[in-house]
């Protein structure tokens, strides 16, 4: 099964990485420069963010059968 994945660039190095969709919204560690951050849309928007996690949720119950966990 393909996992989703978004990309996000690090606001410490700059370096792009693959985030999968799960770590939306939740505190990660960039694999080169070991910063934390929030896996979050590159705006920042917050109408922006409820979208794509609307987004996610609903391709997640796609990918999923039905089911959230």
């Amino acid at each position: 099964m393909t996992q989703l994945k978004f990309c996000k660039t690090c606001p410490i190095c700059g370096r792009k990485t693959l985030i999968p969709i799960q770590c939306f919204g939740k505190e990660i560690t960039c694999g080169h420069c070991h910063s934390d951050f929030r896996a979050t849309a590159p705006t920042g928007n917050r109408a922006n963010e409820s979208e794509l996690m609307d987004r996610a949720d609903s391709l997640l119950a796609t990918s999923s059968g039905g089911r959230l966990s």
